[in-house]
This record gives C-alpha cells, sequence and structure tokens, in this order.
C-alpha cells in the first residue's frame, strides 16, 4: 500500500515518522515535508530517499496531483491551510487521514484557544502584542505575524472547514481530544478514530539516564504561551522550593515571549531559574531533565507530552491540569499524576516522591501507551483500517 504523508517542517517529529511507518514492510511511504525554507530544510534532509522537501506552492501544483494518483491514502499531519487545499483537491475514493498535533484543532473548540490561557498569561500576551519595537526586524516579525493571522482566519480557516468534512480518519495522541472534536464539532467531523505514532517508549523515553536522579523542577516544555508559564511561576514562588533549580525548555517558540518569560523567571527565582534555549540531541536533553524529579506543567490542552511522559516513565513527580486531556488519559489508566490544585494545597509533602510501586505502575501505563511493540502494532491496526476502507492497490 502506498502512502503520501504531507508534513510541515518540523523536523524531529518528520524523522520518527519516518521510522516508524517505513519499520511496517508492505507499505511505501512517500514524506512530502512544506517549508518555508527549502534549501536549511534540504540540508537537514538530505540523505533521506523517500522524503522530499517542497515549497508552499505544492498545495496547488501538478506535482501534487501526481502524487495523489500515485498513492492509495494521504496522511496529512498536522492540519493548516495549505493542507488542507491538498486535502480538497484529492480524488473522493482516496481515504483522508488528519494526524492532529493539538494546535491545529483546539482552535476549533468553543472558545478556541482563548481558554486556555490562564489570566496573568493573557495580560502578558496583550502586552507583548502591543509591543510592536522600533529595530526593522521586529517591526517586520510584527506584520509577518498580522498578515499570517488575516492570511489564517480569513483565507485558510473556510477551507480547513470544508477539508475536515473530508476526513475519513483522524489521530490524535490521546484518544479523549478525539472525543472532545466529536462532542463539540457535530456533524461537520465524521471520521473513525486511528492512533498514529511520533515515538516509542524505547526509542523516545528511554533515551539518555535511566531514572531522574535530581529534586530540580522541569516547568513547561517551549515558549509558547498555552504553557502558562506565569501561572505556574505564581504556584512555585509561594513554596518552600529549598535548592532546587526551575529549569524551563524555552529552546522554540516565540522569541518576544521566551524574553518575557525569562525576565520573570529571573525576577522570581533569581540563579536558581535555568531556562534552556538552545536545541541539543534527545539523548543530552533526557539526561539534563533527569535532574529534575518534580515536573509541572500548566498546559490546558494536550501539549508536550514528550517532557511529560519521558519524565513519568523514568519516575518523576507529575502535576498537570486537570483539563488536560494528558492528565485525564492517565488518571483514566491507573497512573499516579497528580494535579495543579495539589500543588498548591498539598504543603511540605508536595515533592515527596513516588513509591516504588507508583513508579511500576506508571512505566506500565506508558509501556501499553507506546512500547516499540505497540506502535509497531498501531501501524498494521492503521494499514488495516486503510484497506478496510476499499483500498486496492495500485498494481
Amino acid at each position: 500500500m502506498k502512502i503520501l504523508h504531507l508534513f510541515p517542517d518540523e523536523k524531529k517529529f518528520v524523522i520518527v515518522a519516518a521510522e516508524i511507518f517505513n519499520m511496517c514492510k508492505e507499505l511505501e511511504n512517500s514524506f512530502r515535508v512544506i517549508s518555508a525554507n527549502v534549501s536549511d530544510a534540504q540540508k537537514f534532509f538530505s540523505g533521506q530517499q523517500n522524503i522530499r522537501v517542497v515549497d508552499k506552492r505544492y498545495a496547488a501544483s501538478k506535482a501534487l496531483m501526481e502524487d495523489l494518483a500515485w498513492c492509495d491514502c494521504l496522511v496529512v499531519h498536522f492540519m493548516d491551510g495549505l493542507k488542507a487545499k491538498a486535502i480538497l483537491r484529492a480524488p473522493d475514493h482516496l481515504p483522508i487521514v488528519w494526524s492532529g498535533w493539538g494546535g491545529d484543532y483546539f482552535d476549533l473548540l468553543p472558545q478556541g484557544g482563548s481558554n486556555l490561557l490562564g489570566n496573568e498569561t493573557q495580560r502578558l500576551v496583550k502586552t507583548l502584542d502591543r509591543q510592536i519595537g522600533w529595530s526593522a526586524s521586529k517591526l517586520k516579525q510584527k506584520m509577518k505575524n498580522i498578515a499570517r493571522k488575516i492570511r489564517n482566519e480569513v483565507l485558510y480557516a473556510p477551507l480547513i472547514k470544508k477539508a475536515i468534512k473530508r476526513v475519513d480518519y483522524f489521530s490524535s495522541p490521546f484518544p479523549e481530544d478525539f472525543d472532545l472534536l466529536r462532542a463539540h464539532l457535530g456533524n461537520d467531523f465524521h471520521p473513525a478514530y486511528t492512533r498514529i505514532f511520533y515515538g516509542s517508549v524505547e526509542r523516545t523515553y528511554v533515551p539518555g539516564v535511566e531514572s531522574v536522579y535530581g529534586n530540580n523542577i522541569l516547568v513547561g516544555n517551549s515558549a509558547t504561551a498555552t504553557n502558562n508559564h506565569l501561572e505556574v511561576f505564581k504556584i512555585l514562588s509561594k513554596l518552600d522550593l529549598g535548592d532546587r533549580k526551575i529549569v524551563v525548555p524555552l529552546s522554540y517558540g516565540d522569541v518576544d515571549y521566551r524574553d518575557a518569560i525569562i525576565s520573570y523567571g529571573r525576577a522570581l527565582f533569581g540563579d536558581r531559574f535555568q531556562p534552556i534555549v538552545e536545541f541539543m540531541p534527545l539523548d543530552q536533553y533526557n539526561t539534563l531533565i533527569a535532574q529534575c524529579s518534580v515536573v509541572v506543567m500548566g498546559h490546558r490542552r494536550q501539549q508536550g507530552g514528550g517532557n511529560t511522559v519521558t519524565q513519568l516513565y523514568k519516575g518523576a513527580k507529575v502535576f498537570l491540569d486537570e483539563a488536560n486531556t494528558v492528565y485525564q488519559y492517565l488518571k483514566n489508566r491507573g497512573a499516579f499524576v497528580n494535579t495543579l490544585n495539589e500543588l498548591q494545597v498539598c504543603g511540605p509533602s508536595v515533592f515527596e516522591p513516588l513509591t516504588d510501586a507508583q513508579k511500576r505502575k506508571n512505566r506500565e501505563v506508558l509501556e501499553d501507551y507506546a512500547s516499540n511493540e505497540v506502535v509497531l502494532a498501531g501501524v498494521r491496526d492503521f494499514v488495516q483500517q486503510i484497506r478496510s476502507h476499499g483500498v486496492s492497490e495500485h498494481a
């Protein structure tokens, strides 16, 4: 069976997904990475035989139509306007799969993304929006952001809404997100659920040291407002942290937001605040965050799952927002995870480590979620779903 994959230029996800799908020898995969910086992306993906970098013109090109004629299934990784265009050009018989990442579908829910931010984070975002600055580079970036917002809301939003009706299968890291969309989108959303993996316990969570060993605190996963850093900082600033350091990954996201969070963090925690602003290899990154025996994630939606699951697997005590579907998924399956509210009310016991039995249970839950065996079985299940859709392979 031949599968065409359309990806944004998110290199780590492309490589991992390609490895996983290529493990299934009965599949012939072709990956298209839609990039704003083609030359840079081409250098990164050089040597990858079935990965080709294209620019945004691909969605309206003859090359897309040739790819659609070749494949038995189209998989869109992260829905956006360009991929919606591609979906709407696909022949009616072709099964369409939307692999959602969270950021591409939470705006579709009631109130959009506005309910994902705490009050203090909302104020910060509004302040940053008003601060254009005088440098030519900042002004240029602001103008690009405005143009992008207009394009997304005026041009792409109707295309995405139409493309969603064409989707036959939907994937999300946690099925609870699928239930949310199905409940709120009604008849406009009628796909079956499937699950596409972007990592496994052995490939993603294990690299680095075997278990957490320090007493530091990991906060968030990126320089994006949905981390609600300010709300988390406020909670932590009221606790007796001792000599614990606050480790905050900020290596990707919005630069202005990143700088503001660094400023706030240093003002509150001084030298104990340790932002991570550079990308690093996975095993090196996992070794660094293994010094954090406590993880606090302020997301109200599925985000930062890699960091959360990696640390939980290695024995960390994890605190999540109750509205986060990652929390709901883990809690529903018997994992030992805590809420942000517990972080505020538990007092001195808040930093007590998990017991060995609790750590073992968390590992069992995560191995059932995404061990290599589960991931490969998931790909085979996905193939069977597509085949049962009535696909006839090309000769």
